[in-house]
């Protein structure tokens, strides 16, 4: 996946080994559902971590900024509760909704699917 054209002013693309580390890792995490991509990055201030959604042409369209993680090095979604947890340094965590993270018509159609016909 190639990375986004262009980043908000103020971040920095991190990607972390683990929990305890800096050690940069190779790749960045990256969240792709239907036609979004969701970007991981971090404020350069290194206050916290930050979300940003590009649309399938590369075009950025929302900025979630994070509270309480920084450094995320995994993330992990729940289809159970239909949520997407991203792990940072310490292992500090944050949840999101993914019906607060959704864009798109199709999105939201993965989290609640029209009733069978």
């Amino acid at each position: 996946m190639q990375m986004p054209r262009t980043v908000p002013e103020g971040i920095k693309i991190v990607s972390s080994k683990g929990a305890d580390t800096f050690d940069p890792r190779p790749e960045t995490q990256v969240l792709k559902w239907a036609d979004h991509n969701y970007w991981i990055f971090e404020f350069i201030d290194n206050r916290a971590a930050v979300i940003v959604a590009y649309n399938w042409r590369g075009d950025m369209v929302r900025q979630w900024d994070m509270q309480n993680v920084s450094y995320v090095w995994d993330i992990k979604l729940d289809f159970g509760s239909n949520t997407v947890t991203f792990w940072g340094r310490g292992n500090e965590s944050e949840t999101f909704k993914l019906q607060d993270l959704a864009l798109s018509e199709r999105q939201n159609e993965s989290i609640n699917p029209p009733p069978a016909t």
